[in-house]
């Protein structure tokens, strides 16, 4: 079993020292007080979010109108660093599927914006931000990207929607 877990207190104080924000410790300690802290369990842990990563790139297919992902499946099969690091006890795996997501869900966002939409987009654009502090980048470019194309259709609605989304995620950082 692994040392006592910091109260949150003292995680919080020494969360500027990790060079990962705080989504995917605190998903780790929810992990373990449910499942437990023994090596199964985290390595399940794990398998489920090399998993969960797998599933976000079918899932964004589907959501865009794209039948199969190939040519990310293709990429992640070349990748051997996926495989090292994006299943491990850190927040790359959790963060490669948070911004895949977020992705899919700018898109959905200007096709066809709803209160639901806007909510899921903000929740997977902050939940990507708080996996991995480079993610910022790439919501930055999703929304961008995104906010773009609304701009080139003349949905200026949609623009802020998405700059809307993207700043809420951006101002999680701030803490």
């Amino acid at each position: 079993a692994l040392a006592s877990a910091p109260t949150l207190k003292q995680f919080w104080a020494g969360l500027a020292l990790d060079p990962l924000p705080a989504f995917f410790p605190l998903l780790l300690r929810v992990w373990r007080g449910i499942v437990g802290d023994g090596d199964f369990s985290l390595r399940l842990l794990g398998f489920f979010i090399g998993l969960g990563s797998l599933g976000a790139f079918w899932w964004s297919a589907r959501i865009t109108g794209r039948r199969t992902p190939i040519v990310a499946l293709v990429s992640l099969g070349l990748c051997p660093t996926l495989f090292i690091w994006g299943d491990s006890l850190r927040g790359y795996g959790l963060g490669v599927g948070c911004v895949v997501v977020a992705f899919a869900l700018f898109w959905k966002l200007i096709e066809a914006p709803s209160v639901w939409i806007f909510s899921a987009t903000t929740l997977a654009a902050i939940l990507s931000v708080q996996s991995v502090y480079s993610n910022s980048l790439l919501i930055f470019s999703c929304g961008i990207g995104a906010a773009a194309v609304a701009a080139r259709r003349g949905q200026w609605g949609r623009v802020g929607l998405v700059l809307l989304a993207g700043m809420i995620a951006a101002l999680t950082l701030l803490p």
